[in-house]
């Protein structure tokens, strides 16, 4: 079987068990990429629907769910979503589910318990799953986005393209809690817990908050040389892997150029433009280090032109993300590693 993701660094292309993740973003659903990553192969029309309503089943419990990890404390500090990860293997026991339904439980109900702790920090009504939609819709149902149709296409695109990336900080985190004997809930938390660090994949909100900062394109040379000679970080730069552009950026730079051309938004595209350009020059000059875009850099802009605020940025990437996890999970287990 081949391996969940590969990354040809010397052509900048990301593999998903052998398929290139840019095509499939353009081609899939999100069901059917989920399908792959779980099982290997493509689904087949059968097989798709019946997984399509094996998450719907899912959405149903996770509502019954709800009750108990919104309550109207603070939780002891910990988020709603938090509290559900931590808690996962007491839910699959619940339901009586096996190690593959008690995760792809897990990353049906993901989006459902983001949704809800976001509309209920900002005081907004819980909006639950609507049967007859898939996994990227539903999303933005949940979050009350009001032009969902017409933003759909790309989000289900940004979703695909998230799904997994060998040897990320978050996957060794997984494989390590799991190999020490951790449970599946504690392995879970602790891999989220190293996905929202600021120089992984919270590194989107941080991109976009100094892009808000630089203000303009006009003040990128004057604004990231400062940043790069206070030792400042500049977010969306870089990639441990890849010796050009990361291939998902150049996807999200497409609909990011799309979606702002002739708008109020332009002024996005142009900042992100002057990062990559401007940011890449003086890093070389001022650091001697050769960096390009990676997928950071377009994450929450092209986010904020569906109408989903920065703020979420890394939990949009969790959505996408989760699956990597339950599909690693599941190999490990099926190979005897855990």
């Amino acid at each position: 079987m081949e391996p969940i993701s590969r990354i040809d660094p010397t052509q900048s292309r990301l593999f998903f068990r052998g398929v290139d993740a840019t095509e499939l973003s353009k081609t899939s659903s999100f069901e059917a990429a989920l399908f792959l990553l779980l099982h290997g192969l493509q689904p087949s029309s059968d097989e798709l629907r019946r997984f399509s309503d094996e998450m719907k089943v899912d959405w149903s419990r996770c509502k019954s769910i709800l009750p108990s990890i919104l309550p109207s404390d603070n939780l002891g500090g910990r988020s709603p979503l938090d509290r559900f990860v931590g808690n996962l293997d007491d839910i699959g026991k619940r339901y009586r589910l096996d190690l593959e339904h008690e995760l792809l439980f897990f990353v049906a109900a993901f989006p459902v318990v983001v949704a809800a702790q976001w509309r209920r920090a900002h005081s907004l009504e819980t909006i639950p799953p609507r049967g007859e939609l898939g996994h990227a819709a539903n999303t933005l149902w949940m979050l009350g986005i009001e032009n969902m149709e017409e933003v759909l296409k790309d989000f289900q695109i940004c979703l695909i393209l998230h799904l997994d990336d060998p040897q990320n900080p978050s996957l060794g985190v997984l494989e390590e809690s799991l190999r020490s004997g951790e449970s599946v809930s504690s392995s879970l938390f602790a891999a989220l817990q190293e996905h929202s660090k600021a120089l992984h994949h919270g590194a989107g909100e941080q991109a976009m908050l100094m892009m808000r900062e630089m203000e303009s394109p006009e003040r990128a040379e004057e604004y990231l040389r400062s940043r790069i000679k206070h030792g400042e970080r500049v977010f969306g730069m870089g990639h441990r892997v890849y010796r050009a552009i990361d291939p998902r950026a150049t996807v999200l730079r497409g609909i990011l150029q799309r979606r702002t051309a002739g708008t109020d938004q332009e002024i996005l595209f142009r900042l992100t433009e002057a990062v990559a350009t401007v940011g890449s020059r003086l890093l070389l000059e001022l650091k001697g280090q050769k960096l390009y875009p990676n997928v950071d850099l377009y994450n929450a802009a092209v986010y904020s032109t569906l109408g989903i605020p920065a703020e979420l940025n890394t939990d949009m990437f969790a959505i996408s993300r989760v699956c990597g996890w339950a599909a690693h999970i599941l190999d490990w287990h099926r190979t005897g590693i855990m």
